[in-house]
């Protein structure tokens, strides 16, 4: 990032979160700016996607990365990855242990246990209270 410190550009570095990767050394990151209305004292945040070339297909999804124009590597794809801001932790660890990766198994079997439990617990109450509910 040292190369771009006092040069004036006419289309400057920004920073956004990397939301999706699902394209070989292509990442989708998200941009978030706040806008203010004329009319009204309000300030609302506006979010822009851009389709970024990431070269050495380092970026994870949740990382915060800085993001610069250049030539177009394709129709939709004209910026590049320059830096990444901040690597996501979780990204990282779930990348090392995939074991941990939700599943739609393991969120239906954590949804049933948690079910199961809410269920001993409303009927443990209901044996305490003498079968009201109050």
């Amino acid at each position: 990032m040292s190369h771009l410190v006092g040069i004036a550009t006419r289309n400057p570095p920004f920073t956004g979160i990397v939301v999706r990767k699902k394209m070989p050394k292509t990442v989708m990151v998200q941009v978030t700016t706040e806008v203010k209305r004329k009319r009204y004292p309000r300030r609302f945040r506006h979010r822009k996607n851009y389709m970024v070339h990431d070269a050495d297909d380092v970026c994870d999804v949740g990382d915060k990365v800085l993001v610069q124009k250049s030539r177009p590597f394709s129709k939709r794809k004209h910026w590049k990855v320059i830096d990444i801001v901040v690597k996501d932790a979780a990204a990282a660890f779930l990348k090392e242990n995939p074991e941990y990766t939700p599943t739609k198994e393991n969120l239906k079997k954590r949804r049933d246990e948690i079910q199961e439990s809410m269920r001993e617990v409303l009927l443990r109450s209901l044996k305490k209270d003498g079968g009201h509910l109050n």
